[in-house]
């Protein structure tokens, strides 16, 4: 029986495989199950498709929608939606538009600070999507801002440019969008998105009607694994596994959780 992994990036969004390669890269570790879930967008997982039949691996449709929820980033995976649906499709380019203005909020002002920076240059700068995180990182890198690239994230912080002031969709927006294209809403890595006390941060988020918890994730521990398998079991919600593979940038490899089952009825 071959391995599942359930939320994996590509250059579509901030990873550094192509779908090509990460078709390759999930064949190579005997995953027969997948789902591409960039962020906000959809194309990855389409270029995928034919990739993933012709190397026998049954790819599921997804993608990780940026939500808010009492101020905070709460990512949303959704599975088997309609990519036809005009509504969802909407909710994901106003996500994804919001996304990337965040980097030229940050770089205007970085420049109004004096930094020898502008959104003008910022816009001709090359995408660097082989190396995996999004354009602005390795810009400002390149402008010696910062040292390296993954330095820059905290730069978005120290300047104010926070996910909760951009007018991302409601986590229960998303929620109901999802349900209404026909897909599953799946809570992911609760344990990165609201730290202690997870047990009632979880619980109130579930009341906006998710359909299952990413309980497998890499950075879970074992407690973390069993609390959210519980409130699974409780709530009769499907329990799900991803690697956040993002090629390298960050996440771990695909497959490397080892689980060999889809949630029920998948």
């Amino acid at each position: 029986m071959g391995y599942v992994d359930l939320h994996v990036h590509t250059t579509h969004s901030d990873g550094a495989l192509s779908p090509a390669q990460m078709v390759e890269k999930a064949k190579a570790a005997g995953v027969t199950a997948l789902a591409i879930a960039d962020h906000d967008k959809i194309s990855g997982n389409q270029e995928a498709a034919p990739l993933c039949a012709r190397a026998g691996i049954r790819l599921i449709p997804a993608v990780e929608v940026d939500t808010i929820l009492h101020g905070v980033l709460v990512h949303v995976l959704a599975y088997f939606p309609d990519f036809a649906n005009t509504a969802f499709l909407a909710m994901l380019q106003d996500s994804r538009a919001k996304l990337d203005g965040m980097s030229d909020i940050l770089i205007g002002r970085l420049a109004a600070r004096g930094k020898n920076v502008s959104r003008e240059e910022y816009a001709l700068f090359p995408e660097m999507r082989e190396k995996g995180g999004w354009k602005a990182l390795y810009y400002l890198a390149h402008k010696g801002v910062v040292a390296a690239p993954k330095q820059a994230l905290r730069l978005y912080g120290d300047y104010g440019v926070r996910y909760a002031d951009q007018g991302f969709t409601s986590t229960e927006n998303a929620i109901r969008v999802i349900h209404e294209s026909g897909g599953q809403a799946v809570l992911a890595h609760p344990r990165e998105t609201f730290g202690d006390p997870l047990e009632k941060q979880v619980r109130r988020a579930l009341e906006l009607g998710f359909d299952g918890i990413e309980c497998h994730y890499p950075r879970h521990d074992r407690k973390t694994t069993w609390l959210l398998r519980t409130l699974c079991r409780e709530k009769g919600l499907y329990e799900t596994c991803g690697s956040d593979d993002h090629g390298g940038f960050s996440g771990a490899d695909v497959g490397s959780l080892k689980i060999t089952a889809l949630p029920a009825g998948w």
